[in-house]
Parts: structure tokens; C-alpha cells; sequence
């Protein structure tokens, strides 16, 4: 017996084809490598007497009277800082509205936790919930706190009029 068997003996064995050059380029794969067509209207505008607002195009510069770099801010935060120190507070930070009321003292104990803590999180949104009851109870007792004072007078004043009369 041979010891390398050939096709004559095996005929469901099938061998390898090797691809032509045409059937590699059709691939997908060798086409991603290839660079990219650029459309023919590509770089119009690289010139800059071709831009469309070239009669207003100007070099960008700071604005008058304007202070740049931005100063920081001055003096002691209204606000606590957050659980990591070395980590800078966000754009929107600001002092304007500091804390204050039941709500702010839940959020000055949010803000003595880590904020990767989720109770870090459920407290500043349970602070929210208090500030907006708070404001919403505010608007409703503007509207109802003179009707009852009215309603108050009125009750102790029916109640010293029999007391006129005899």
C-alpha cells in the first residue's frame, strides 16, 4: 500500500482551490482596505476666497472687554463640594442658589457620601422631590392662607356679636 493516498482512492475528499487575483479584489474585505474614491466636488472649498461667506469670514478673537482664561470663581462655595476632591465640579455648578431648607440639608448629607454610592443619588433625588413639594405647597398657601385668615376673622367675629347684643 502507498502510504500517501491520492484522489483515485478517496473521490468525496475535495482539494483546496487557490483564488486568482480577480477573485481576491472582489472580496469585501480587500476592498475595505483599499482607499476610499473621494466625490469629485471634494476640497471646492479649501481655498478660502471660494467659501460662500468669505465677505464676513473673520479670524475668530475674544470679545471685547472680555477676560480671558476665565478668572475662578472667588471666595467659599454656596454648595458642598463632592465625595472626591480631586475631582473638578461640572460646568453648571454654580453659587447663585445655594442650599437651603429641609431640602438642602439632605443634600449636604448626599454630599458627604461617595457619588458612586447609589444612596449618594437617591438623596439628591429625594431632595428634589422636597424642594419642588415645597415650592408647590408655597404657591398653594399664597392662595389659600388669606382665604382662611378672612375665614378666621369672620368666624371670631360671628362669635362676639351675640355676646354685643344682649
Amino acid at each position: 500500500m502507498n502510504p500517501t493516498p491520492d484522489n483515485t482512492e478517496r473521490p468525496h475528499v475535495r482539494q483546496p482551490k487557490l483564488a486568482t487575483q480577480q477573485e481576491v479584489e472582489r472580496h469585501s474585505a480587500y476592498q475595505a482596505l483599499q482607499r476610499s474614491e473621494r466625490p469629485s466636488y471634494w476640497g471646492v472649498d479649501l481655498d478660502p476666497s471660494r467659501r460662500p461667506g468669505v465677505p464676513m469670514l473673520k479670524e475668530p478673537r475674544p470679545m471685547l472687554h472680555a477676560r480671558f482664561p476665565p478668572e475662578p470663581q472667588q471666595g467659599m462655595s454656596a454648595a458642598p463640594m463632592h465625595g472626591r476632591p480631586n475631582k473638578p465640579m461640572p460646568a453648571v455648578f454654580g453659587t447663585a442658589t445655594p442650599l437651603h431648607g429641609v431640602s438642602g440639608l439632605i443634600r449636604r448629607a448626599a454630599y458627604r457620601k461617595p457619588d458612586h454610592y447609589p444612596s449618594h443619588w437617591l438623596m439628591k433625588m429625594l431632595a428634589d422631590r422636597v424642594d419642588s413639594w415645597g415650592y408647590h405647597t408655597g404657591k398653594v398657601l399664597k392662595v389659600v392662607g388669606p382665604i382662611a385668615v378672612v375665614g378666621l376673622l369672620v368666624g371670631m367675629a360671628s362669635e362676639r356679636r351675640p355676646a354685643l347684643a344682649r
